[in-house]
């Protein structure tokens, strides 16, 4: 059973005075602080209700039209409340870049958490595979873009003896990227881990991933995305 997370806030959040003692979340709307009179200590992040709805709507409707499975990046708000709103207006999963926010959102019960990163730190891998054998049920995707990536999760799965394969997706650059961040920079190293990974009973491959965003124009972008879909094509196959 998961752990709740705690309701009470205090000065370890931000933005709390520092000159109030603890309250319940339920709490905060009736002390009628007013931010731009100075009663809370900024910086303050400023959430306007009617616009949260507004971009649920938006969402919801992006996903029937689209019929994606959206996975939101929970790292800038690390909010359970907004977790649980975003996955109540459809979203599938969660997605995380350390595992401590992983662990927050399996405390708060996240059922399918996407970490946009890979796993190479013993503490993080220790952390991540005591909870998936704890909670079998629990959908973990993490990145692999290498043999010795592979190698590392495989040798912990396997001291850790897990119920299932850990879900691996396949992250895939393009050579053109100096200094960018991580991922099979053409077509046959790609090929390589994935036929790897195919031999290892304690990972799967569950798909491939990419990141856009360092890319300065949307020529490279489209290089990307059609290398993207060329590794998935010769995968499948």
């Amino acid at each position: 059973m998961n752990t709740q997370i705690s309701d009470l806030i205090d000065t370890h959040f931000k933005s709390f005075p520092g000159d109030v003692s603890p309250l319940q979340l339920t709490e905060i709307g009736k002390q009628q602080w007013n931010i731009l009179k100075g009663d809370v200590p900024l910086p303050a992040a400023v959430l306007l209700k009617s616009a949260l709805e507004n971009n649920a709507r938006w969402m919801q409707n992006f996903l029937r039209y689209t019929q994606v499975s959206l996975a939101p990046h929970g790292k800038t708000s690390m909010s359970p409340q907004l977790f649980k709103q975003q996955l109540a207006d459809g979203a599938w999963g969660i997605t995380v870049a350390t595992y401590q926010q992983f662990y927050v959102c399996w405390q708060m019960g996240v059922r399918h958490i996407l970490m946009a990163n890979q796993l190479v730190d013993p503490a993080s891998i220790r952390g991540v595979f005591a909870v998936l054998q704890k909670d079998p049920q629990l959908h973990f995707y993490c990145l692999v873009d290498s043999l010795a990536a592979a190698d590392l999760l495989n040798k912990h799965a396997q001291q850790w003896q897990l119920n299932k394969p850990v879900d691996v997706l396949l992250e895939v650059g393009l050579p053109s990227v100096k200094g960018g961040r991580t991922g099979c920079r053409d077509i046959n190293e790609a090929l390589t881990v994935a036929n790897y990974i195919s031999t290892l009973p304690t990972l799967q491959l569950a798909g491939i991933e990419c990141f856009e965003g360092l890319f300065p124009n949307i020529t490279e972008v489209e290089t990307l995305l059609n290398q993207v879909t060329t590794v998935a094509t010769l995968c499948d196959e």
